[in-house]
């Protein structure tokens, strides 16, 4: 019954949008110091803001889906063993309530929410909405990519060399390694917005050296059902199930191929 599911990509889409406005926006710039607490880092961090979007995200999105579970941010670095969820069979949903947490907590406007359905193993929707702008871009595997209702797509374009790309890079290894090699690097602390700003033709190429599934399984199928190229640097076709390894997305496949050999040679490794 689970894999003959019918789930509508916009009673999600509301359920986020609903959550963003009552839980995220109200204390977006209006954090007082107890709503900012450390987790592992001094920047890794957490927000009333994020605890809050959490529970009534798996709240809305269990009553949705009956007999769904959920894998979310804050609950697994609770109990990490909630990630074992993830090699069931059934539908789980993946959860960033506000994805580049220490952008928000400073009031840095890029910062956004993510949302992905994964069933067997597999993502087969995902969400990421854009908070400020009041937009979501939702995929569904093998019906394509839309955004405030309209379909999304790469333009097709002639394969560019290295040096004229713009690329967005997770991690001080990747920078060294890239920075004088391309046209533009971009750090922007947040997932969320690289995967829009590459649906929008806004860079050539990301990488990331962290897979956490919260991150990267609604952005990655995003990715690829726009057009683009997204696996792991080992070659390996990303799954939500994975928790280590170098996502890499790009326009094509001789450009995925050009940035790989680059990030290979450079001994670049998952973190």
């Amino acid at each position: 019954m689970m894999r003959s599911m019918k789930i509508d990509p916009k009673a999600v889409t509301d359920i986020i949008r609903e959550v963003v406005d009552t839980e995220v926006l109200p204390r977006y710039q209006n954090l007082s110091e107890g709503d900012i607490r450390s987790k592992t880092s001094p920047m890794d961090l957490v927000t009333e803001a994020d605890i809050q979007a959490e529970i009534a995200l798996t709240a809305r999105l269990r009553d949705l889906l009956p007999g769904s579970q959920v894998v979310g941010e804050e609950a697994v670095h609770d109990d990490p063993s909630i990630l074992d969820r993830l090699k069931g069979d059934g539908p789980v949903w993946i959860i960033d309530p506000v994805d580049g947490t220490a952008n928000y907590s400073r009031g840095n406007p890029l910062f956004g929410c993510i949302v992905a359905l994964s069933l067997g193993g597999e993502t087969v929707m995902g969400w990421i909405d854009h908070c400020l702008e009041r937009e979501t871009t939702v995929a569904v595997k093998g019906g394509g990519v839309e955004r405030a209702g309209q379909p999304v797509s790469l333009t097709p374009r002639s394969t560019k060399s290295l040096a004229e790309m713009d690329c967005y890079l997770g991690g001080k290894a990747l920078v060294n390694l890239f920075r004088q090699r391309t046209r533009r690097v971009e750090r922007v602390g947040s997932a969320a917005h690289v995967y829009l700003s590459l649906s929008r033709g806004e860079g050539d190429f990301a990488i990331f050296t962290r897979l956490k599934p919260w991150d990267h399984a609604a952005g990655i199928l995003i990715h690829r059902e726009a057009g683009g190229v997204a696996r792991l640097l080992s070659d390996e076709t990303y799954a939500p199930t994975q928790n280590l390894g170098v996502p890499v997305m790009a326009a094509n496949e001789d450009e995925w191929n050009a940035v790989a050999f680059i990030a290979r040679a450079g001994g670049i490794v998952p973190n």
